[in-house]
């Protein structure tokens, strides 16, 4: 892949209904951070309503390195579509 033109990956590493359940499944930033740190790709950050003050400090340094897009994830359907097709 060439330096303009790198493969987007979007993640979104929780749920954002709060129970217990959710809290013993979902992963943590932390768990990709290998794909994070890939050189190779766009991670592109498609978790709404994300609380940065519960993350570990590892956690808002890889947060730092997401890809953020500015428009609604939860609602905007027409920047999403746009977005995945790397417009």
């Amino acid at each position: 892949l060439s330096p303009q033109k790198k493969l987007c990956v979007g993640i979104a590493w929780e749920s954002g209904i709060k129970n217990l359940k959710r809290d013993l499944n979902h992963t943590s930033l932390h768990d990709w951070r290998r794909l994070i740190e890939n050189k190779n790709l766009m991670v592109i950050n498609l978790q709404y309503d994300t609380d940065i003050n519960a993350m570990s400090i590892a956690e808002r340094t890889l947060y730092q390195e997401l890809y953020h897009p500015n428009f609604d994830l939860k609602n905007d359907f027409e920047n999403l579509v746009a977005l995945m097709y790397h417009v």
